[in-house]
């Protein structure tokens, strides 16, 4: 899944996240968030997700920029899905 493919893709989800946020090429240290950005130090995109009070978990580390949109997605997918019902 390449850029394009997943900013439109997550289109139908922005609305069904609840509180979630979605954070793309940065890492971000606040609560429910979704994101993914590119270590420089490691030369390597990380997903992670933030949980109430900043808990940070690395989801993946790859070095290809469309796995780790992928991945990303597929983790919006399950919370909007986990949110709605």
């Amino acid at each position: 899944m390449n850029r394009e493919e997943f900013l439109k893709g997550i289109e139908e989800f922005q609305n069904k996240l609840g509180m979630w946020q979605i954070e793309i090429d940065k890492l971000c240290m606040g609560d429910f968030i979704l994101g993914c950005y590119f270590d420089e130090c490691e030369e390597k995109w990380k997903v992670y997700q933030n949980n109430e009070r900043g808990r940070h978990w690395e989801m993946m580390s790859t070095t290809s920029e469309q796995e780790a949109l992928e991945k990303l997605y597929s983790i919006i997918k399950f919370h909007s899905r986990t949110i709605s019902h």
